[in-house]
């Protein structure tokens, strides 16, 4: 049976999903959890050892808990935005402010994703 017969059977609209490895071969600025976990920090500090400080302190039986990972970067991150409201992160927190007159409540450092990733 071909795709499109199969497809054709139902009466819904189906949904396709498709992995990560499509993103990362043919979209620009598409990163592993690794990756832009990596870039963004790189971003926020600087430099690699940050992340790679906050990895290492995350690895559990051989393997990283990378949701972990970005709650400490998104903790760091948010704390810095709050610090220093017209630096580097300008636009992510011009739209924070500008979302919280309207009382929505998004994490900075997923303003930051959401804006350029």
């Amino acid at each position: 049976m071909k795709i499109k017969e199969f497809i054709s059977r139902y009466r819904n609209h189906p949904v396709l999903f498709l992995g990560a490895g499509v993103s990362l071969r043919y979209l620009n600025n598409s990163y592993t959890w690794d990756g832009l976990l990596r870039h963004i920090s790189k971003e926020l500090k600087g430099n690699n050892e940050y992340y790679l400080d906050i990895k290492a302190s995350c690895e559990v039986d051989g393997c990283y808990d990378f949701l972990k990972i970005a709650s400490l970067i998104e903790s760091d991150f948010n704390s810095s935005l709050l610090a220093d409201r017209n630096g580097k992160f300008k636009n992510v927190n011009d739209v924070f402010y500008k979302n919280m007159e309207k009382d929505i409540n998004h994490s900075r450092f997923k303003i930051y994703i959401y804006l350029f990733y």
